[in-house]
């Protein structure tokens, strides 16, 4: 599967996000085993954000093993903290490289 369909319309959309991903270095042209389907989701700046959609990897891995702690438990934490970070718990989309020996199973 290589995707869900989008319209016609949104193609030079996905192109531009792909290119400028690819500049950046946040994307890696692979040739590896697995492929995930992907799709797009509006944003509320009516931009729209590329999903992985992680069906390949999640075939091939351990379920529940080494589960990390819920968002909301871990942010409570810090309710009472006067200073903040500049670090978003909840969207860290393209912040983390991925380890090397883990790049093929993302592939989409």
């Amino acid at each position: 599967m290589l995707g869900f369909l989008i319209p016609k319309a949104l193609h030079l959309v996905v192109v531009r996000m792909l290119r400028e991903r690819l500049k950046n270095k946040v994307l890696k042209y692979c040739n590896g085993l697995y492929q995930n389907p992907w799709f797009l989701v509006k944003k509320k700046s009516s931009k729209y954000r590329l999903v992985n959609a992680a069906i390949e990897i999640n075939k091939h891995s351990i379920q529940d093993a080494n589960l990390p702690p819920s968002i909301d438990e871990f942010s409570e934490e810090f309710v009472s903290c006067q200073i903040a970070s500049l670090i978003n718990l909840f969207s860290g989309y393209d912040q983390i490289k991925l380890d090397v020996k883990s790049r093929d199973l993302t592939r989409f």
